[in-house]
């Protein structure tokens, strides 16, 4: 693969990477002094389980500083310090925390198990699962069935139970905290809130996305006419924009398929750029992909566009992007949970045109393969993915749908 890069942070409603750097042998320490008080957990909803043991500890500094460190101090007042030992090649079934509302979870020995979280109790996990992640530290909402399928050695978890917030209430304050990243930034930052009651204002469509995303590209009935798109296109060179006001060295421009009801004056045009940057750089006029629903007189001339107009009554914000050689997404997802937006793609060259999606147990991104020039696809943009282009003139048909157009799109799909 031409470019390679490192594991995405997970951030959704089941768990949020804290990249933090525990003293995993000062942790050891204290578990070895402590181990002739380990149990075998058990609780009133759950029952008693042999192979998941537990160390409970009545005070612990450590947690204390931990807990100022990732911007909880004063926020989580009831949280009380564990470690849990998970037998080698054993596995616990789906399952509940036990008044626990969420944890911060550090794995401080043993290696990385893939955690899964599923709809119903008491099942095996299944490791290969969409939602199997694989971890070392994270905040994890211990709200959601999960499970643990360990096929190494004993695994042991460090756990800062807390008992006061919620899942979601303490992701955004720790986001406010560690900034960095733009989806750290509109995620947490006051300065964002604006965006953020946008974004979650919209209406969503829930797990119902998962339903219909079984595949990172599924095809649908719908296909460009390549040959007349090539020579229409050439009426519309001189409209193409630069893709966003940054990275401007990198040969990436977009043409508007839809645009807002009330123009906002901004070159380049509001559509063609990354929303999450617009954000950044307007947070007194955050924009979503659901504002942009009326079709322009490109979308509405272009025969060879016909295709996209059956969604009309659905349309959002749909672009025509052209990219030449070296041109490049990095790595993204583009829809979150509760999913206020569809994603439909194709390009007209596959063959030089890279959609590579995040493969967690692999632990890289993989190419998608067999994909067919002119085919619009559903795409999967709650995975984390990334793109690029080997050669010039590559078209991609970059269409976003209401909510609404999920049955609609089902009705399509091949």
């Amino acid at each position: 693969m031409l470019y390679e890069y490192e594991k995405p942070q997970h951030d959704n409603h089941h768990l949020y990477d804290l990249n933090y750097d525990i003293d995993k042998k000062y942790c050891m320490s204290v578990l070895q002094n402590q181990l002739k008080n380990e149990e075998i957990y058990q609780d009133p909803k759950h029952g008693v389980a042999d192979n998941w043991k537990v160390v409970r500890l009545e005070q612990f500094n450590y947690a204390d500083k931990i807990i100022e460190d990732v911007g909880l101090k004063d926020f989580v007042k009831d949280y009380r310090s564990r470690f849990y030992l998970l037998e080698a090649n054993s596995y616990l079934k789906t399952h509940i925390d036990y008044g626990t509302k969420c944890s911060l979870n550090f794995i401080i020995d043993g290696g990385q198990s893939p955690v899964t979280f599923e709809d119903e109790m008491e099942l095996m996990p299944d490791p290969n699962s969409r939602f199997s992640y694989l971890y070392t530290s994270c905040l994890f909402n211990t709200s959601k069935p999960h499970g643990v399928s360990n096929d190494g050695p004993k695994r042991i978890l460090f756990k800062i139970s807390i008992f006061d917030k919620e899942y979601d209430e303490v992701r955004v304050k720790i986001k406010q905290k560690s900034g960095g990243h733009f989806y750290n930034q509109l995620g947490g930052d006051p300065k964002y809130k604006k965006f953020r009651d946008k974004f979650d204002g919209q209406k969503s469509l829930g797990d119902i996305y998962y339903d219909m995303h079984t595949s990172n590209l599924m095809p649908t009935n719908m296909k460009i006419d390549l040959d007349l798109f090539h020579e229409e296109i050439k009426d519309y060179q001189d409209l193409f924009e630069q893709w966003g006001p940054h990275h401007s060295d990198l040969p990436r421009t977009g043409l508007a398929l839809t645009k807002l009801k009330e123009d906002v004056k901004s070159f380049p045009n509001p559509a063609n750029w990354p929303l999450d940057a617009w954000a950044i750089e307007h947070p007194n006029q955050p924009l979503v992909d659901t504002d942009f629903t009326e079709p322009t007189d490109v979308l509405l001339n272009m025969k060879s566009l016909k295709p996209i107009l059956e969604y009309k009554d659905y349309l959002a914000r749909c672009n025509l992007l052209r990219w030449h050689d070296t041109a490049r997404f990095w790595p993204h997802v583009d829809a979150m949970h509760p999913f206020h937006n569809l994603r439909l793609w194709g390009t007209n060259d596959p063959d030089n045109y890279a959609f590579c999606f995040w493969d967690e147990l692999e632990g890289k991104y993989i190419k998608e393969e067999n994909v067919e020039a002119g085919r619009i696809y559903v795409a999967d943009t709650a995975k984390w993915h990334h793109t690029y282009c080997t050669a010039d003139n590559n078209y991609q048909f970059f269409i976003s749908l209401k909510v609404d157009a999920y049955d609609k799109i089902k009705q399509n799909l091949l």
